[in-house]
């Protein structure tokens, strides 16, 4: 079948209705629009399950790594690395990129509010220890943040632990650590277990600083460090960046 076009009658349609032509076409680009950003940035469902929206936010981020001092103790440097890259990329967030900064120590890069100081100790046995903290500050009070690593003191662990795991706290008592020194839970302990091996804490704000912290115990771990403990203690004004580094710790030590 062949359909005859008179274009004649197609002009005189479009003069007429020129005007309902264009509300139409505006209408259609509005609901289109409105379509793809529902796609888009919305949750979706699958079944009952719900997948989140899309991080529009997330971005590669360059921080510059200022080496800060480390004490090898017994070890002598020539038995661990003491190079640093000048730079590294960070998955992280727009708002919180600038207030970062990477730090050397112990021959490791951390993370912490930009600006900041701090110094490292890395024992003969490869536990390490590194403390962060505002200039003029100090690891002991104010804005501050801790990294620790236990990869073979059995007993340092176990004392560590004891306080997060209810495994470790029953090694504490059968090693009759408790009548030297009874265990303490720290007050107002808030913890919340993300799997048997990884926990996060928080405590009660001091000083206007919040408290939080990850604690990572698995004792049969032979391929890693069974032992690592982030602290971290931040102006309750700066919970994005609190809230990046408990995530960033738990990610860059691949702790499960």
């Amino acid at each position: 079948m062949v359909i005859k076009i008179n274009f004649n009658t197609v002009k005189k349609f479009i003069k007429e209705n020129w005007f309902k032509l264009i509300i139409s076409s505006a209408f259609v680009a509005v609901a289109g629009s409105v379509v793809f950003y529902l796609v888009i940035f919305l949750p979706q469902t699958e079944g009952n399950k719900i997948i989140p929206a899309k991080d529009t936010t997330s971005t590669l981020s360059t921080l510059n790594v200022t080496v800060l001092p480390t004490d090898y103790g017994l070890s002598g440097k020539g038995m661990y690395a003491d190079k640093y890259p000048d730079n590294i990329t960070v998955n992280t967030i727009i708002v919180t990129a600038d207030k970062l900064g990477a730090y050397g120590l112990a021959g490791g890069v951390w993370l912490a509010p930009k600006g900041w100081t701090g110094q490292g100790l890395l024992g003969a046995d490869g536990s390490s220890q590194i403390d962060l903290y505002q200039q003029g500050g100090s690891k002991s009070y104010g804005a501050r943040i801790s990294y620790s690593e236990i990869p073979a003191c059995v007993g340092c662990m176990v004392d560590a632990a004891a306080p997060y795991f209810s495994s470790a706290t029953l090694e504490y008592n059968k090693g009759n650590f408790g009548e030297v020194a009874p265990l303490i839970i720290p007050s107002g302990l808030v913890a919340t277990s993300i799997s048997p091996t990884l926990i996060t804490y928080t405590l009660p704000n001091e000083n206007g600083l919040s408290v939080r912290g990850v604690v990572y115990y698995n004792p049969n771990n032979n391929y890693a460090n069974p032992f690592l403990e982030a602290k971290f203690f931040l102006p309750s004004s700066e919970s994005d960046v609190l809230d990046f580094l408990v995530k960033n710790f738990i990610i860059q030590e691949n702790l499960k």
